[in-house]
């Protein structure tokens, strides 16, 4: 490949290919253009050399082999090389069929200077976080409360450059817990990272095997010795939880149907019984599909025939969740006991409207999804500060949160926020 080329923007390989056909007199284009042909000639140069490694006829040994001795980036296509299904140029898609974009093959990008960006959301978050914790400093208990987020994200790019100064104030304002679950096996050791870095007992890991969403990238990687590190991993760093584990049938170009479906479901189980050996209690990730397009299964009946079938010994917590009241109770039938409530409850939907309305104190759980699912906000909260739009969520979420609860249940937010700390203490078994 060319070194020391910098395109002006991240391009999809396919946005390039487009443009060369129309403008095959653009120099970056070009250049771009160069770039990929070559990496398409070296690519499959190393595919072919590879493919004539692997060893004998017997398929099972010769998938062993590759998955011990081939990088993950070139697995899946020595994969198709080997059974003679890799057609020409696949080595520019992904497993999806989606293009790589051009960073994946090795070009380096000019990087935006997101500095202010980032100043324009520390002001932001200190603003809000003055107001919090006068919230929390001052209130009619005649005690301080505290902050417990049941579910976030921290260790994910999208506070890069305001990780460390954002948790601090978080700390400061008042939020004394914060609990962080998987998306992807490489997200148990990116908190590991943030938690050699961070004071004990603020911070707390929940180790999973893969995010149901994102599941199909990854399942084939899922042999035993996968399963026997991540049991591993548990046993020496001993997270509070496993997670996210679960069912999504949510409508996006990934979804493949009945085949997903059932892979998911049996990773769902998987995940349950990893869960019930380390003697953990389980954060569950059930998302239905949109009521745009016509699917033959619902994603709670799945979901709750499964842990009707596979019990969960150590507790549970459905995370963001969104349903009926009827559907709450259904889960709680088969041993689901607590409900997380995040932004959502903002949004006006009647159905989780009711539910938080009618939910059991004791099932309550409060969390901010972040850097995802930010509260509601009215033109005149943001009007005179444009820049707060684009900051992610963060855990001073959950006083906007608890006051959305209390409204609709027509209490406090203190006891709001006392019952769910208390709940959150209790399930993921924590001392203060």
């Amino acid at each position: 490949m060319e070194d020391g080329y910098t395109a002006r923007k991240n391009y999809s390989i396919g946005e390039i290919l487009e443009k060369f056909d129309k403008e095959n007199g653009t120099p970056e284009i070009a250049e771009l253009k160069k770039i990929i042909d070559q990496y398409i000639e070296e690519t499959e140069n190393q595919i072919s050399f590879i493919k004539t490694q692997v060893p004998g006829n017997n398929r099972i040994e010769a998938m062993k082999w590759i998955e011990s001795n081939v990088s993950e980036e070139l697995k899946p296509y020595v994969r198709k090389a080997y059974f003679g299904t890799l057609q020409k140029g696949d080595v520019l898609k992904k497993r999806s069929g989606k293009y790589k974009t051009i960073s994946e093959i090795g070009v380096a990008i000019v990087k935006p200077d997101h500095s202010e960006k980032v100043k324009g959301w520390m002001r932001y978050w200190h603003k809000k976080a003055k107001k919090v914790k006068g919230f929390l400093e001052k209130n009619n208990t005649g005690k301080p409360l505290r902050i417990f987020d049941t579910h976030c994200h921290y260790y994910l790019d999208s506070y890069e450059g305001c990780r460390n100064e954002l948790l601090d104030l978080l700390k400061n304002t008042g939020v004394r817990h914060i609990v962080m679950p998987a998306v992807q096996y490489l997200s148990n050791f990116r908190m590991l990272e943030m938690e050699e870095s961070c004071d004990p007992g603020f911070i707390h890991m929940v180790f999973g095997p893969c995010h149901p969403r994102y599941l199909w990238k990854e399942v084939e990687y899922w042999d035993e010795d996968r399963w026997e590190q991540f049991r591993a991993l548990i046993q020496e760093h001993r997270p509070v939880a496993i997670g996210e584990i679960g069912l999504d049938y949510y409508s996006y170009p990934d979804f493949k149907d009945d085949w997903d479906r059932a892979m998911q479901m049996n990773f769902f189980i998987r995940g349950i019984e990893e869960a019930n050996r380390a003697e953990l209690p389980v954060i569950l990730h059930i998302r239905p599909v949109t009521s745009t397009i016509e699917l033959p299964y619902n994603t709670d009946r799945d979901a709750i025939e499964i842990l009707r079938q596979h019990p969960i010994k150590n507790g549970a917590v459905i995370h963001c969740f969104k349903g009926r009241a009827e559907t709450m109770k259904a889960y709680m039938e088969v041993g689901v006991s607590y409900f997380g409530i995040g932004g959502m409850i903002s949004y006006g939907f009647k159905d989780l409207t009711d539910t938080a309305r009618i939910m059991p104190l004791e099932s309550l759980q409060l969390e901010t999804d972040s850097p995802f699912v930010k509260p509601f906000r009215r033109y005149s909260e943001w009007k005179d500060d444009i820049s707060s739009l684009s900051a992610p969520n963060t855990s001073l979420s959950i006083y906007e949160i608890a006051l959305e609860v209390s409204k609709i249940r027509g209490c406090s937010p203190e006891e709001i926020l006392e019952a769910a700390y208390d709940n959150a203490l209790r399930f993921f078994r924590l001392q203060e």
